[in-house]
């Protein structure tokens, strides 16, 4: 939060005051972008994959081709 409120700094005087802080943004900006990257990061670090579905198992027993059918 706090790179994203110092890149806003930089940019609101860029462009509401007119101020020439160019170099200070693009600091501001790879600072943010180090932020951004290390939060990414540490959430895929902590991530746990789980199956979105599950499989179905049949054995002999649950499923038999012939079953339902009538012997005459």
């Amino acid at each position: 939060m706090g790179a994203q409120t110092h890149w806003l700094m930089w940019g609101y005087l860029l462009e509401f005051k007119g101020k020439n802080v160019f170099l200070e943004l693009w600091i501001a900006s790879l600072l943010f972008l180090a932020a951004n990257t290390f939060v990414l990061i540490k959430i895929i670090q902590y991530h746990t994959c789980s199956p979105l579905f599950k499989r179905i198992e049949f054995t002999s027993s649950n499923h038999d081709p012939t079953e339902g059918k009538k012997s005459h």
